[in-house]
């Protein structure tokens, strides 16, 4: 199966993400992203998928704590990491 679809299909079947962490760190636009794509960024992180553009890559560094996070997408994901713990 093709990368790209193989990420657009658990986008699919999963469906919403649940926020494990306070909603109050986040502004409404980070809540709706982090539902959207959580179980996404969740799948990128641990290695479900693998990343398929340089954005994904830095992504997962940046969820590895090798990089620090720049983009909305970074920040949400990593806040809601440091929030879980």
């Amino acid at each position: 199966m093709c990368s790209k679809i193989k990420h657009l299909d658990l986008l699919k079947a999963k469906g919403q993400f649940k926020i494990d962490c306070s909603n109050a760190i986040f502004n409404q636009e980070e809540e709706k992203i982090l539902k959207k794509f959580g179980h996404w960024f969740q799948a990128l992180t641990n290695g479900e998928l693998e990343p398929i553009t340089p954005e994904q890559k830095r992504f997962v560094e940046v969820a590895r704590n090798s990089e620090m996070p720049i983009t909305v997408f970074e920040k949400v994901w990593f806040y809601a990491l440091e929030e879980s713990e």
